[in-house]
């Protein structure tokens, strides 16, 4: 197998499940399983705007989100092992180092032997910074393998707006409710509070829009597809990175 190829199997392995990932959101996401439905406030000059969720997210997204996630993550202990393989030494037990903050990398290169690659690859790793406070996206990236170990990563929605919709009131100005995000949210919640406008009616029914997101971690509140495509970038360019090194 050519050098490197590992962690791209890997890598390509991801992106199939996010692909899978989309369309599952996607045919999610055209069910409408999010309404929103106009009730009258306790104070009779405003409309309560309460969320109702007719279809829950699907419990397959957790598993296909642990599977891009593990996918990542072993990308990394491959090439971590081809890194110390190309050295020459001894790959058992050898991991791509992680540590809480800059204090503890060179603990953690030593005890996941990544000190066995040559030294100007240790320095490499360096300054990848794979701790909080350094590479929060590597990092994050960790710490999203080692929940999915214990618990689902479980995604929640976050409210983005009312397509299309107006809201007029007596003086005749409009407002549009656009790009917002409140959440995560759940069945029932009263999202906003309105005056009484001219073009709506209590009972009344609109789609509500909303993203998938982290419910989390590093990646709170963050949109799950697009947090993973850049998750993937990031992994495919490390290991990309290391590749031009040995020509």
């Amino acid at each position: 197998m050519a050098n490197f190829h590992a962690p791209k199997l890997k890598i390509e392995r991801a992106k199939k499940h996010i692909s899978e990932l989309h369309n599952e959101v996607a045919a999610y996401v055209g069910r409408h399983p999010h309404r929103m439905v106009v009730q009258q406030d306790t104070d009779p000059r405003y409309f309560r705007w309460v969320l109702r969720i007719i279809e829950k997210i699907p419990e397959e997204f957790p598993v296909i989100i642990g599977d891009v996630v593990h996918n990542l993550r072993a990308a990394l202990d491959l090439l971590a092992c081809e890194l110390v393989r190309l050295n020459g030494a001894d790959t058992h037990n050898v991991y791509f180092p992680f540590s809480t903050d800059q204090n503890g990398l060179e603990d953690a290169i030593n005890q996941r032997h990544m000190d066995r690659a040559a030294p100007d690859v240790v320095d490499m790793i360096r300054l990848l910074k794979p701790y909080h406070g350094g590479n929060e996206a590597l990092r994050g990236l960790h710490d999203l393998d080692i929940t999915d170990k214990h618990k689902l990563l479980i995604p929640c929605s976050h409210f983005t707006g009312i397509p299309n919709l107006e809201i007029r009131n007596e003086s005749k100005t409009t407002a549009a409710v656009i790009n917002c995000r409140i959440g995560p949210v759940q069945d029932g919640q009263c999202v906003m509070r309105t005056p009484i406008a001219s073009n709506i009616k209590i009972g009344q029914e609109f789609d509500a829009a909303f993203a998938i997101t982290f419910g989390e971690g590093s990646f709170n509140a963050k949109t799950i597809i697009q947090t993973l495509h850049e998750l993937t970038q990031l992994v495919a360019g490390i290991v990309s990175t290391f590749e031009q090194h040995y020509p």
